[in-house]
């Protein structure tokens, strides 16, 4: 990207740059990439961004972006590079410790929300692997009127996710009702039984990730991704831990990859669950197998 000198350092100037820069390195969404990593350095929002191309830009504004948008040429991903990402209508803090939360874990949170709905829950639910902190926070800020007294665990194996996740519980006020353990899966030297237990797992197969795309293959933690040779180790591990942690009746959600829905059914009812439903997400793909404890 170049030619950003005083002369020519105006929103829509740079925005042009960027943008042709960015469609040279192959970056799949130019324009919307350049006014986000824009707006970010400006403090302002895309709707500012795009209705005022004709607004100069200082001269330490432009160098800055001109900054940013080298690392986007690098494949690192624009939430990374300015720190939050839109998920359920909010805004999370990010940063690569933890996955960027993705408009398909949606499904999961919709979910969590009817089932608290249907069965006028006020009890505790369990996020593992809870990463941001976006699917937990997002239920308990979403929650149905009249359903007051819902109560998060949330677990992480990572300490830095973790604090991400609190101050995002803080920022979006739910801090009081949510619970952070550092452990593996289930909180240790846990009593607790559980109504809802939910999970976005690793469940992509160890082989397939280097070829992804580089923002998920080189930038995001490898960790968060991964479920084993065939994706489901950690599925199968919580799929077996959850009927000792859940009450009589209790939900488990789980997040899953494609192809997977018949593999993951199996092991539900195979540990004594009942299928409640798997659930497709936007692009109409088995996103989210429902179990109940019976």
């Amino acid at each position: 990207m170049t030619g950003s000198g005083s002369g020519n350092t105006t929103v829509g100037y740079l925005l042009a740059a960027a943008r042709a820069a960015l469609s040279q390195a192959n970056v799949e969404s130019p324009q919307l990439d350049s006014e986000l990593l824009l707006a970010s350095v400006l403090s302002t929002d895309r709707a500012w961004i795009i209705a005022h191309g004709e607004r100069r830009v200082s001269s330490v504004n432009a160098a800055t972006f001109h900054e940013l948008v080298g690392r986007r040429i690098e494949r690192e991903p624009v939430a990374y590079i300015v720190g939050t990402a839109e998920f359920y209508g909010m805004s999370f803090l990010v940063d690569d410790s933890v996955l960027i939360p993705r408009p398909e874990t949606e499904i999961l949170v919709s979910h969590a929300l009817r089932i608290l709905d249907e069965n006028d829950l006020e009890g505790l639910a369990l996020d593992i692997g809870t990463g941001s902190g976006c699917v937990a926070i997002s239920v308990l800020a979403s929650l149905p009127e009249g359903i007051a007294d819902v109560q998060f665990h949330a677990t992480d194996s990572s300490a830095e996710a973790l604090a991400l996740a609190e101050m995002n519980a803080m920022q979006l006020a739910v801090d009081l009702e949510v619970e952070f353990h550092e452990c593996d899966l289930f909180p240790e030297d846990e009593d607790s039984e559980y109504d809802l237990i939910l999970s976005n797992p690793p469940y992509i197969p160890a082989g397939a990730i280097d070829a992804l795309e580089p923002e998920i293959s080189i930038y995001e933690p490898r960790a968060a991704l991964t479920g084993g040779p065939d994706g489901l180790r950690i599925i199968q591990r919580i799929i077996e831990g959850a009927p000792a942690r859940l009450r009589s009746g209790g939900s488990l959600l789980l997040e899953i990859g494609a192809g997977q829905s018949a593999k993951v059914a199996a092991m539900g009812r195979n540990a004594g669950f009942r299928v409640n439903g798997i659930h497709a997400d936007l692009a109409g793909l088995p996103r989210v197998v429902e179990f109940r404890r019976k």
